[in-house]
């Protein structure tokens, strides 16, 4: 058996984690919860606090009238209307746990970025071949 000491990175804003400090420092720069990320996107540079103020006040009644209006402030950025959402506020709820004790809940505004990216993309696609 042979013994060695492995170095790990982390994230410092969201705590991904990994044996390579390039990879680490790759994944920093575009983070979703980094303040100052630059977009991999659409390029544009962080931060955009318009883009967090639009989220100001949501609850579950506006909850996807303002993510709309995040996505448009990003020009249908994927990538930024999370980070926004990321680095937004939260909706706090009091609920009882199992235990019976009253807990605070977080909530984020839901998004599907994975349906937004392919929405993205295949525009992205037609643009570029003309159609």
């Amino acid at each position: 058996m042979k013994k060695y000491k492995c170095w790990r990175y982390k994230c410092e804003h969201c705590g991904k984690s990994g044996c390579r400090a390039d990879a680490i420092r790759d994944h920093e720069a575009r983070c979703f919860k980094n303040p100052e990320r630059r977009c991999s996107i659409c390029q544009s540079q962080w931060p955009r606090p318009e883009l967090v103020a639009l989220l100001e006040g949501v609850d579950a009644s506006n909850e996807a009238e303002r993510v709309k209006e995040v996505e448009k402030a990003a020009d249908f950025c994927p990538a930024c209307t999370l980070a926004a959402i990321y680095q937004g506020p939260t909706r706090v709820f009091d609920a009882e746990g199992f235990d019976g004790q009253i807990e605070e809940i977080h909530f984020r505004p839901s998004y599907d970025y994975k349906k937004a990216m392919d929405e993205y993309m295949r525009d992205l696609r037609a643009e570029e071949n003309g159609l």
